[in-house]
């Protein structure tokens, strides 16, 4: 939101932030009530129930739609695919994909406003958080945006919410001063209490739970840090806080993450797979499985310049099917997951996928060439009581600094059994330093990363494509 208009809303009286917070909110009620919105939750239920062919029918369709428009209206597509003597005409379904150029967010810099149509229609904007590198500033339809709120609205159904109070802790930004004795703002709205997730801390969150609990809180939605670190204050106060559910999005939920929140909070986690460029979205089930809504776009799996088997993990290669006024055609999201080859026992058709654990710049790289994911590095911290919060940051090939939250009763046993733990995962080549903080630093939307790779995306890459 605009700077100055937020600097006058700090300054204005809790009354008139929260009358303010209502009458912006208003947007988000009159858009769930709008003929669009309901068109496309109607078709999301639908689909679960469609077959495999109605869903190759339906992409296929909509494929050929998006590219003849992307070569005719938008210049960068109609250059590329002359540079490269493709007649779009000829790509039919979504096998023939593979006859596309695979491009790049760098490319998508590069190109500028070469990039957008030049016929977008009614759009919004969105900007990319830019933890791995400069944001992207995206043009997203309107209608899509609209698809993208029906998506994350499915899960929040799934859930089984159905309108009870919701507390949210995600990039709200509901105070300025995280002193303030009332750290929530109020949306009658909406009915859900707006949480600045800035603000936690163990010297606040007795207030915070408190003030849930005043509120009837039943459900809460969060960023798994942020979960995590209320139901470690909980664990570590040995408490509960009963709820119906608790809906997560934008970063990854580890396992150790989830015991613990489960735990705690006495409900199942649901999350919700998306991201600011809004072309694949999926949804997570009763059984825990994450599902494709495959309505908004297509998702390739591809490693080593290679489409991966069903069953496989790899990077993703994504395809927008609805987004008129910048489409994004074979874009190298490069999130690591891949299409499971089960079905799921809660009965909807749509496709399912391994939980998506991180971008390629968020592995560990070894001296030796071995690559290693951030899901092998929370096994050490499974079973660590006494630690807040951590981070693990690679520096250099040879080095590793794991920031430590620490608890109260955190020794120097703790610290011995930790650094034991992390060289049997990453071996005697690296040298690991534990450094102590008082706080994880959150990114500028509000997220914390649990591995940062210093390296560099192309070192990784490299290392991925030829193992050294």
């Amino acid at each position: 939101m605009n700077k100055r208009i937020m600097n006058f809303y700090y300054k204005c009286p809790r009354f008139l932030q929260t009358l303010g917070i209502n009458i912006f909110e208003t947007r988000e009620k009159l858009l769930r009530s709008s003929r669009s919105f309901r068109k496309w939750l109607r078709l999301l239920i639908e689909k679960e129930k469609w077959s495999k062919k109605d869903i190759e029918e339906y992409q296929n369709k909509h494929l050929r739609e998006i590219l003849l428009y992307a070569y005719h209206n938008v210049p960068f597509y109609y250059d590329l695919y002359n540079k490269h003597k493709i007649d779009v005409s000829k790509i039919n379904n979504v096998k023939d994909l593979s006859y596309l150029p695979i491009i790049s967010r760098n490319d998508i810099i590069k190109a500028g406003e070469l990039i957008k149509s030049i016929r977008p229609g009614k759009y919004i904007i969105r900007h990319t958080s830019g933890t791995i590198g400069q944001p992207l500033e995206i043009r997203c339809s309107y209608n899509l945006a609209i698809l993208n709120k029906a998506n994350a609205y499915l899960r929040d159904q799934w859930a089984g919410y159905r309108g009870q109070r919701v507390a949210r802790f995600v990039g709200d930004t509901p105070i300025g001063d995280c002193n303030d004795p009332f750290l929530y703002r109020l949306s009658y709205i909406m009915n859900r209490a707006i949480y600045p997730s800035y603000c936690l801390s163990f010297n606040n969150l007795s207030c915070i739970l408190e003030s849930m609990r005043m509120l009837n809180v039943k459900l809460i939605q969060c960023y798994p840090s942020t979960g995590y670190m209320i139901a470690k204050f909980l664990e570590m106060n040995n408490s509960y806080f009963p709820l119906d559910a608790i809906l997560y999005s934008s970063e990854p939920m580890y396992d150790y993450q989830r015991e613990v929140i489960e735990e705690r909070f006495k409900a199942k986690v649901f999350g919700y797979y998306g991201q600011a460029e809004g072309v694949i979205s999926a949804c997570e089930c009763e059984e825990g499985q994450y599902h494709l809504t495959m309505v908004d776009g297509i998702m390739e799996i591809i490693k080593d310049n290679k489409k991966v088997p069903d069953g496989e993990k790899g990077f993703t290669v994504v395809t927008s099917l609805h987004n008129f006024a910048m489409p994004l055609i074979r874009y190298a999201l490069n999130d690591y997951t891949g299409y499971k080859l089960e079905k799921c026992k809660c009965g909807r058709n749509t496709p399912i996928i391994y939980p998506v654990e991180t971008k390629v710049e968020d592995f560990l790289i070894t001296p030796d060439g071995r690559i290693i994911s951030p899901s092998l590095l929370t096994f050490p911290l499974k079973h660590a009581k006494n630690i807040v919060e951590s981070q693990i940051i690679q520096t250099t090939p040879k080095d590793i600094i794991i920031k430590i939250v620490r608890g109260k009763n955190f020794n120097k046993k703790d610290e011995e059994m930790l650094l034991l733990a992390f060289k049997e995962i990453v071996g005697r080549n690296i040298e690991i330093k534990i450094m102590y903080t008082e706080y994880i630093h959150q990114t500028s939307a509000y997220k914390k990363r649990f591995v940062i790779n210093e390296l560099g995306r192309d070192c990784i890459e490299k290392t991925i494509n030829t193992g050294n």
